[in-house]
């Protein structure tokens, strides 16, 4: 099989994060949390990588408006153990693409709230100024 390889840390954080929530997922160990431990390993390979440092980007809320893509993509990455002729890639490859996808939305709705969060802040900042001064 060629996956293994790429659950290092020569590859990207997001790819790692993507192998270690499907293998997670893959195994679901517990009887009750799988979701939510497979959803917490996510974010410790992205901060643990030094891609999510400083904030949490929302993956989870975007897999969640993609459910039926999401459980089609994990479906795809079981298959890997069946007999596929090209050793499992189509399965890793259709869950990876998944999980990037989920990602680069995640930060970019991040971003979005980011600046939508700044400017109201600054609003009422200034808001908050000019009522003092008129002694409210």
């Amino acid at each position: 099989m060629f996956w293994p390889k790429f659950n290092r840390w020569v590859v990207s954080p997001v790819v790692q994060a993507a192998l270690a929530h499907a293998q997670f997922e893959a195994v679901h160990p517990f009887i009750d949390g799988n979701g939510r431990t497979g959803r917490a390993l996510i974010h410790l390979v992205l901060r643990r990588r030094g891609s999510a440092a400083n904030f949490v980007p929302p993956i989870s809320l975007v897999m969640a408006t993609r459910s039926k893509s999401y459980i089609q993509g994990l479906s795809a990455f079981r298959a890997v153990d069946s007999e596929v002729g090209d050793g499992g890639r189509e399965g890793v490859n259709e869950w990876v693409s998944f999980f990037a996808g989920a990602c680069l939305t995640a930060c970019e709705e991040a971003a979005a709230f980011e600046e939508r969060a700044a400017a109201s802040a600054l609003v009422a900042g200034e808001a908050w100024a000019g009522a003092e001064e008129l002694g409210a």
